[in-house]
């Protein structure tokens, strides 16, 4: 659930508790006579409870939808940050290898658990900038940086692949 969404609508519930309390009050006045002045106590008291109904909607209706567009369409990766590779791909297209490496290294920084970056700094190293030397220690420090086996051995097959010498 998100936490902001969540202290949103606690918040706006205290606040308009206030107005339901006052327009119950204003309510149960009115349950014990019959004067004209009855039927202004019964028109304020609909109107605190709508006040509080109209002001409290937005939030509760926003912590439901999002309850149930999370559970429905992200059920065990939401409220997770995911990298954002396409800069450092346009470095690449550009033909900026080093900014790209750089970039590369960034999103490495930021998310541990990803072999994606390793991989795609060992392709550049191995392929663009033909350096077999760096992509090594580029797989090294990957295999030490990463902590999920399975992440360490898609690096593994990935750098094999890459560095292999191509069949003539």
């Amino acid at each position: 659930m998100n936490r902001s969404i969540f202290i949103l609508v606690v918040r706006y519930c205290v606040g308009m508790l206030f107005l339901a309390i006052a327009g119950w009050l204003f309510w149960d006045v009115t349950q014990s006579g019959g004067h004209f002045d009855v039927y202004i106590t019964v028109c304020f008291a609909t109107g605190f409870l709508i006040l509080a109904a109209i002001a409290m909607a937005p939030p509760v209706l926003e912590l439901i939808a999002n309850m149930l567009t999370l559970s429905l369409f992200l059920p065990d990766e939401h409220g997770k940050p995911r990298p954002r590779y396409s800069i450092p791909e346009s470095r690449v297209k550009q033909g900026k290898y080093e900014e790209a490496i750089e970039l590369y290294e960034e999103i490495a920084d930021h998310f541990p658990d990803e072999a994606r970056p390793y991989i795609d700094m060992i392709d550049i190293a191995t392929n663009k900038l033909h350096d077999s030397e760096r992509a090594k220690r580029l797989f090294q420090n990957g295999l030490d940086s990463l902590n999920a086996p399975d992440q360490q051995e898609q690096l593994r097959k990935s750098y094999r692949i890459l560095t292999e010498a191509p069949e003539e």
